[in-house]
């Protein structure tokens, strides 16, 4: 077999590999990259430089000389396939995103930190480089490999959706043992509408069409009904939507009126959900001061407590409680003491108490007398609110994030809320912006940066517990300013547009799921992100297509 065939073969076995990698092991990512590298420089050594070598010293020659050798072929390997790439004008212009990050080290004030960010980033300059200067990949190879993703990204479902059967979770974020959530629900997204356009665009056989679909409608269950990462839904939602307005990009015929219902319709449909949500939610009990019950039914007086006005499913939290009438019932149908922590880690006595509100009880000895044992047990591991154990709903998550914006607007305290601590880490990105609109901070100084801003603003979120702004654009113009903005979303669009990428459907919606991510997420800053974007930003921008059916060609031979 020709030396050409072997790289060959090696190479896309190491890209759908990688593609693999990419939901389920940080660690196998760093390895075909890895892999990769080697491919990149064997690929560029000269087979006839060492072959004459070979032949031309005698077997003592060759061990003296064989390191010195070596590190030069490997050398004349790099700069070969260098050399390649200096007409490649797309690649060149993509290397002015990996080019602003190292323009920021000239004004960071934390060298280390900034070379921490440099190594995180390194898929963004190695994957491009890899793509642009080893081969090209068939259009089928191509689907095969987008069809690891999807395979990969199904059965982390399959096993996050045991871990959700199972009930041994804190959280439903924990129920994503591989990588973070919220990217899991980004890859879950991208999956769907991969398989979407292959079912639409005949990419599938007979055999494979119905196993697809079934592939489809899971991961969109799955989606929805499980992992209920509000970033996916948004995305997904967000996605069908760009889907019916470019329609012919995606190659769909949709009749008139189902197009204008899903353009107009739905949107105000969503709005109006959105809005009975929040009436529903700040429909409230009427309080009266006056009228309420001073005794529990035992003789024993109530604690009222009108400030905060906290809020579960429209009960006021903290009135009609009987600390000693809760105490002394708990510990009677529970294991967990009244005075200890949840299985979350929170008070279980201020669980218990919102737990209780959530069904209308009052917080004495007859109110818990009125939970079941499934409410005693969704009490034991933190859930505040018996909705809660409706798994299958996304409304309980919709209800959380109403939840953490009411107490935030009351008590100006985001700590511990997701939703509302991303919004007070955007109110320190745009402080920091303001002070350094054009060039940014640096790459090393967006952490202390953000501490700061957290300190001079008064902000009640403690330091451990702080977030640096839960948008990727935002921290780009933190870290480089808006000319660095600009530098990097030329060098986005640009070879894009040079290489006719935007042709190709499922690259201008793996494009538009990114950005909107990226408005909600800095997956830019996790191993996971970087190789997604960098990865797939490669793969359908910068790794040409290969001719025909037609094997590499090779005047080498092993």
């Amino acid at each position: 077999m020709s030396r050409e065939k072997i790289i060959s073969i090696a190479y896309l076995a190491f890209v759908a590999l990688l593609a693999a990698s990419i939901p389920v092991s940080r660690y196998m990512i760093s390895v075909f990259q890895f892999c990769l590298a080697g491919i990149f420089i064997l690929d560029g050594i000269k087979y006839s430089s060492v072959a004459s070598f070979n032949k031309t010293y005698s077997t003592l020659g060759i061990i003296l000389r064989f390191i010195p050798f070596h590190v030069w072929i490997i050398f004349d390997g790099i700069a070969r396939q260098f050399k390649r790439l200096i007409n490649n004008r797309p690649f060149l212009v993509f290397l002015l995103f990996s080019l602003v990050y190292i323009l920021g080290l000239l004004h960071t004030t934390n060298i280390n930190t900034a070379l921490k960010v440099l190594r995180n980033n390194l898929p963004i300059f190695l994957l491009p480089l890899f793509f642009s200067a080893i081969k090209s990949i068939r259009k089928d190879q191509k689907n095969i490999i987008l069809l690891f993703f999807v395979l990969s990204v199904t059965i982390s479902s399959f096993i996050s959706f045991s871990i959700f059967w199972s009930g041994n979770y804190d959280d439903i974020r924990r129920i994503s043992p591989f990588i973070n959530h919220i990217h899991l629900s980004i890859f879950i997204s991208f999956s769907i509408f991969i398989v979407f356009h292959f079912l639409n665009s005949g990419v599938f056989n007979k055999l494979l069409k119905v196993p697809a679909a079934i592939v489809l409608i899971w991961l969109v269950v799955f989606q929805f009904m499980i992992l209920k990462s509000l970033t996916g839904v948004i995305i997904l939602f967000a996605g069908i939507y760009f889907i019916f307005v470019f329609q012919k990009l995606f190659g769909l015929q949709i009749n008139k009126i189902l197009r204008f219902a899903v353009v107009f319709v739905i949107p105000i449909t969503a709005i109006l959900v959105l809005f009975f949500y929040v009436l529903r939610f700040y429909t409230v009990d009427e309080l009266d001061p006056e009228s309420l019950e001073l005794y529990t039914a035992k003789g024993n007086r109530y604690h009222h407590d009108l400030e905060p006005r906290m809020l579960e499913n429209g009960h006021y939290v903290f009135i009609y409680i009987s600390e000693v009438e809760m105490r002394e019932e708990w510990n009677k149908v529970s294991d967990y003491d009244y005075d200890s922590l949840d299985q979350k880690g929170q008070l279980l006595n201020y669980t218990l108490m919102r737990y209780l509100a959530s069904k209308g009880l009052r917080k004495d000895a007859e109110g818990i007398q009125h939970l079941s044992s499934d409410d005693i047990r969704m009490v034991e591991q933190g859930f505040a609110n018996h909705i809660f154990s409706r798994k299958l709903s996304l409304y309980p998550r919709i209800y959380q994030v109403l939840w953490e914006f009411d107490m935030y607007f009351k008590t100006g305290n985001p700590t511990g809320h997701s939703a509302t601590q991303r919004l007070e880490s955007l109110r320190m990105g745009l402080r920091i912006i303001l002070k350094h609109p054009v060039f940014g901070v640096g790459t090393g100084d967006l952490f202390s940066s953000y501490h700061h801003e957290y300190d001079e603003s008064g902000s009640q979120v403690p330091r451990d517990k702080r977030i640096t702004g839960a948008n990727q654009f935002l921290n780009f113009i933190v870290y480089f300013g808006f000319a660095g903005l600009i530098l990097i979303l030329f060098s986005w669009l640009y070879p894009a547009i040079r290489n006719k990428s935007f042709r190709n459907p499922i690259f201008v919606m793996f494009l538009f799921i990114a950005c909107v991510a990226m408005f909600s997420e800095e997956i830019l800053r996790f191993q996971t992100g970087v190789s997604f974007f960098a990865y797939f930003y490669s793969f359908f921008v910068l790794l040409d297509d290969a001719p025909g059916n037609k094997s590499l060609k090779t005047d080498d031979t092993v």
